[in-house]
């Protein structure tokens, strides 16, 4: 509730402070973290030029301690984006602790910070966002949303959508900086991060994603980059980052027919530890910050 009630008075509040948005843990963190491994944070300009370096690197030393990178990763993306994890005695503790800290954001939090919403609105709010843990990432069709959340018209779908990204819920990937302004349809609605989707069966394909989309929209937010210094939809690819590099996300055999004709494009490849020329480890883009 804090952290909604910062945001929702920032501008009265910097004058007197220095707001800074804190984000969950990078699986560089997670490393160090849970397994004692200190590693640097890479400038995404680092990971495309130089990525093969610094992943064998990074594999050479995890390898000394008798770990896997590729295992490490699973891990990361089932229970490390939260550092309360190492607080609890077992798997299925943090996952209700996460349900009910679901829950308390909307039913409390969202309920303190904006004052004109009810009982029925919050309770749309939670079907809506149960819509999107059955589905993400989608590309929203307003008309079907509406009707699985009992919502009545696309303005307050859309101030639903932008509450729960408030709320640190769920990622809304716009197709650029202007649509972002203009509040317009999202392209994709993506969970906020990975450990959200395993409330439920994830789906590998929307894991990688979700990964991606999280751990370069917290680099820009560390950054405080300007809005077209971020990650958006991208009309031949997956994602367009700061408005030059276009990425396709995909399994380990992803090839470059998508985005062959794209210049500064690149595959981030799930389950391989090391990448060549354009295709690079999709783990690796956990050590951005």
């Amino acid at each position: 509730s804090s952290a909604l009630q910062i945001n929702k008075g920032s501008h009265d509040l910097s004058r007197r402070a220095v707001v800074y948005n804190m984000v969950g843990m990078s699986f560089r963190e997670f490393l160090e973290l849970h397994h004692g491994f200190i590693f640097d944070n890479y400038s995404l300009e680092d990971i495309i030029t130089n990525h093969v370096n610094i992943a064998t690197n990074i594999k050479k030393k995890i390898e000394l301690q008798d770990k896997k990178i590729i295992p490490l990763f699973k891990d990361y993306l089932k229970f490390g984006y939260y550092p309360y994890y190492l607080s609890m005695p077992n798997e299925i503790l943090f996952f209700q602790t996460l349900q009910q800290n679901i829950n308390v954001s909307i039913e409390s939090d969202l309920l303190n910070v904006y004052p004109k919403l009810n009982g029925s609105s919050i309770k749309k709010i939670k079907m809506l966002l149960s819509v999107i843990i059955k589905s993400v990432p989608f590309e929203p069709n307003m008309s079907d949303i509406k009707k699985a959340a009992q919502i009545s018209d696309d303005r307050t779908l859309k101030e639903y959508l932008a509450k729960l990204d408030d709320a640190g819920l769920v990622k809304l990937l716009m197709q650029n900086s202007l649509a972002m302004k203009n509040f317009d349809k999202p392209e994709k609605i993506y969970l906020a991060n990975t450990n959200l989707m395993y409330t439920k069966e994830p789906n590998i394909g929307n894991l990688r994603e979700t990964f991606f989309v999280n751990q370069l929209d917290n680099y820009y937010k560390n950054k405080q980059s300007l809005n077209d210094d971020g990650i958006f939809a991208s009309n031949v690819g997956d994602f367009y980052c700061q408005e030059k590099y276009t990425f396709e996300v995909g399994g380990k055999n992803k090839s470059f027919e998508q985005i062959k004709d794209m210049p500064n494009s690149f595959v981030a490849g799930d389950s391989i530890e090391i990448g060549f020329g354009n295709k690079i480890p999709l783990w690796l883009f956990g050590f951005l910050y």
